[in-house]
């Protein structure tokens, strides 16, 4: 363990003095299982006289309360929280049901450092009247003022401007079943402001394999049955450390794992094989195995028969044809179901024809259709594999590998989360990735699934009774794409009627911390007549608002789990300590805001009450969950199956889709969002790709030739988000805000290990300090994630990124940036 830590001139002994310092004033006064190795003592010795000073907590005079790590990082770990003379002073894995799902990793660790900030939010804030903006000139109020200034406010805009006036922001942060604010935002009538975070994976999953309720992924435990599992612009080591564990066994048992990314990363390490794509390409290299697959007659014809869109018929106007169509079902009844032929004349439905067509032009009754899987051959031509090879930089010899490794090595798994996402053409590139499965029939069983793994507990919830807690609610009239809100205000209009936000509240979310392009963030921002922002520390989105509310830490309320971890237990995070300060947690400031409104009969319940009430239906009782058995034994398992039997996506290839199946063409595209737009759509029944927007090296696209390097970032294995930006021990070790390069960029440019460098382009600049590292492709800048803009000796990661997103999926698209830097002087 030392000389881990004996690098970059931080010694064990330095580490363990700094980052204990914060610990040690709440009361975190032993680590006494990392004792230093006595001189002369051998290992084992050394170890035997650790554990002999390891005490329990029941010797340390602690009590140990059940908690949730809920930073929507995916892992909703179960934590112990260790509680002495009233303090949190440390957390440590608690064990699971089943204890192969039992983690922790340095952010759950680090807890302590955030219950006990130093720039914790203390009590309600109000801005100086007069000041600017992110002045810092505060002045302290009481909750009753704090309430009933928003209660005044809101009341006063929806009186005058009417109630879609007043908005909120719901992110992540806290991530959990208690959520009030869309409730109290409903019943108010007030709009969201959509953060359009990660949508092209939705968006591309329900066109294709479905999303349910582990997303379109089997559970993690069952990727030892996989023979081939290709990990696809993600780095479970480092965002997804909750898994990756299942990644190993599936390599112990035999399992081949590949990466694709344009980084060496974590993940890559691990795996039997990295292929360095060129980024943005991903969409184009998955055509490319698509052809191959059929060149090759590895595709599985049955599957295809039986379990896709292939025989479905479609007509000229791109509709599939239905037996209303030939006269024996009235249009848009339950009973007009989709037709298939078996290319002798005769036209039914699915399951009285055993061997469908799935190639050919057919007249049904005077009606010219062809089967959707001849339209997948056509569009498929239009992209020969050599164009792939040329713009993925990915040899041939590889993808004809690729395209054996998942066809016929199987059964397959390709895991991606939210890497490909990041691009204006990311939901293309997934969409892409996500047909493959029709073709290998690597979907429905055991070993096989293509998509993301992610415990959706969305699915207990009932959707009405989680949106309102009255039948009286108004309701929400709009849903406003955060990256179109200056055309907004700009035109006083939205969907054609008048329209002007007034207030706003960010929940749970750091705005301007955390969008894109954050000069066009803060541009909107200022046009909010009245900012509030719940926080728990004066992060860039607090520093900028005209109220600040003090939130409580996760260990000083009751609450019930995480609604999106890979983790498959529902948990239960009871109430540890008090809520240090004035903080409040976020449950008890809506119940305050909603009395104050006259709505607080609507709101006279417990963390626990509106747990069983509003979230738990009767799937959820079929299996035992409830608010009493979580606070009676802190887990219960959130997904059917069973650690012998792992839930499978689409299991009986029941695929949560439209038509049941797994979908390569889209009879309806429509955007994924409405804000009066009206995009070509010309392309979207079938696979489809192009250029990322602004990436350098694209002939095809006009912004590729402004600046030579793409920006991209990589995700921390100390923050999520810019959570745990603030936390004194992980500065320790990760200090500052960084770029890696590739030594041919860095000796291109004069540039060292250890130097300073400014990254600029047209929006904004940062300066960070260089790394030089051979697992980054020439033309890419990596970049460090998740800094507060106090970190940074100038400018802000978020300043470079562009807030531009597709009309068809609109999705915050975090790495399709360039820019260039030069060197400075530190």
């Amino acid at each position: 363990m030392s000389e881990l830590l004996k690098r970059d001139g931080l010694s064990r002994r330095t580490f363990l003095k700094g980052s204990l310092a914060a610990g040690a004033a709440a009361g975190a006064t032993y680590l006494t299982a990392c004792a230093p190795q006595s001189q002369g003592e051998t290992a084992e010795e050394t170890a035997a006289s650790e554990q002999e000073h390891v005490m329990t907590p029941e010797e340390a005079g602690e009590q140990l309360f059940p908690g949730v790590c809920r930073g929507n990082c995916y892992g909703g770990c179960f934590l112990n929280v260790h509680v002495r003379d009233g303090k949190v002073v440390k957390t440590s894995a608690r064990d699971l049901p089943d204890t192969q799902w039992n983690r922790i990793c340095s952010k759950g660790l680090s807890h302590v450092y955030r219950v006990y900030d130093p720039e914790r939010v203390k009590y309600p804030m109000k801005r100086v009247e007069g000041t600017e903006r992110g002045a810092g000139e505060w002045e302290q109020i009481t909750w009753d003022e704090a309430f009933d200034l928003i209660a005044e406010k809101f009341t006063g805009y929806a009186d005058e401007f009417g109630p879609e006036s007043v908005a909120y922001w719901y992110g992540s942060g806290n991530d959990s079943f208690v959520n009030t604010i869309q409730p109290f935002m409903n019943m108010i009538g007030a709009s969201q402001v959509n953060q359009t975070l990660d949508n092209a994976i939705f968006y591309a999953s329900q066109k294709t394999v479905g999303v349910g309720m582990n997303f379109n992924g089997n559970e993690m435990t069952d990727l030892v049955n996989a023979k081939t599992i290709v990990i696809w612009g993600s780095n479970p080591a480092v965002s997804q450390m909750q898994g990756m564990h299942f990644f190993m066994d599936a390599k112990e048992a035999g399992a081949k794992l590949i990466c694709i990314d344009p980084v060496y990363s974590a993940s890559a390490a691990k795996c039997d094989q990295w292929v360095p794509i060129k980024p943005g390409t991903d969409g184009l290299l998955a055509i490319a195995i698509m052809n191959t697959i059929i060149e090759k007659g590895w595709h599985d014809i049955d599957f295809l028969k039986a379990h896709t869109v292939a025989p479905f018929l479609v007509k000229e106007d791109g509709k599939y044809l239905r037996l209303s169509d030939l006269g024996q079902a009235e249009a848009g009844s339950e009973t007009d179901a989709i037709v298939v032929t078996d290319g002798n004349g005769t036209f039914d439905v699915p399951e009285n024809i055993a061997d469908p067509a799935i190639e050919g032009t057919f007249d049904a009754n005077g009606i010219a259709v062809t089967c959707a899987y001849m339209l997948l051959l056509e569009r498929l031509a239009q992209y020969p594999v050599d164009q792939a090879v040329q713009m993925c930089e990915v040899p041939l010899e590889t993808i004809e590998q690729l395209a054996e490794d998942l066809a016929v090595n199987t059964p397959s798994t390709i895991y991606m989360i939210l890497g490909l996402d990041h691009y204006v053409n990311g939901f293309y590139n997934m969409y892409d990735i996500l047909c493959i499965a029709a073709l290998t029939g690597c979907a429905g069983t055991p070993g096989s699934y293509y998509g993301s793994s992610e415990c959706l507990h969305m699915f207990y919830a009932n959707p009405n009774a989680q949106l309102a807690v009255s039948p009286d609610a108004i309701g929400t009239k709009y849903v406003l794409p955060a990256p179109r809100m200056n055309e907004i205000f700009e035109a006083g209009e939205f969907l054609g009627n008048p329209f002007t936000l007034k207030a706003l509240w960010s929940f749970r979310a750091n705005i301007i911390g955390n969008m894109t392009e954050a000069s066009y963030t803060k541009s909107w921002l200022d046009k909010v007549e009245f900012l509030v922002a719940s926080e728990t520390i004066m992060n860039d989105t607090a520093r900028n608002a005209d109220l600040v509310l003090p939130v409580a830490h996760w260990f000083e309320q009751e609450d019930f789990g995480a609604t999106y971890p890979q983790n498959v237990y529902i948990e239960y995070q009871a109430k540890a300590i008090d809520p240090l300060y004035e903080s409040k947690s976020d449950f008890d400031c809506i119940k305050g805001i909603a009395d104050r409104m006259g709505l607080g009969e609507y709101f006279d319940f417990t963390p626990a009450e509106f747990f069983d009430d509003h979230v738990v239906n009767d799937l959820a009782a079929s299996m035992g969950i409830s608010a009493a058995a979580l606070q009676e034994t802190g887990a219960v398992r959130g997904l059917p199956g069973s650690a012998e039997e792992p839930f499978v996506h689409g299991a009986g290839f029941a695929f949560p889709t439209a038509t049941g199946r797994i979908q390569f063409y889209e009879e309806n595209p429509a955007p994924n969002m409405n804000f009066g737009q009206t995009p070509d759509l010309s392309n979207e029944t079938l696979p489809y790709w192009e250029s990322p927007n602004e990436l350098p090296g694209f002939d095809d696209n006009e912004n590729a030739g402004k600046f030579p390097f793409q920006i991209l970032s990589d995700h921390q294995k100390l923050r999520t988000h810019t959570q745990w930006a603030n936390v004194a021990a992980s500065k320790e070790i990760d200090p500052e805000p960084t770029a890696k390069m590739h030594p041919d960029t860095a000796a291109e440019r004069g540039v060292a290990e250890g130097d300073y460098i400014r990254v600029f382009n047209d929006r904004g600049s940062m300066t960070v300090l260089a790394h030089i590292s051979e697992g980054v492709r020439p033309g890419i800048l990596l970049c460090s994630r998740g800094w507060d803009s106090r970190s940074f000796k100038e400018g802000s990661f978020q300043s470079l990124l562009n807030h531009k997103v597709s009309e068809i999926c609109v999705t915050q698209a975090f790495f399709d940036a360039a820019g260039d830097f030069e060197k400075v002087e530190a």
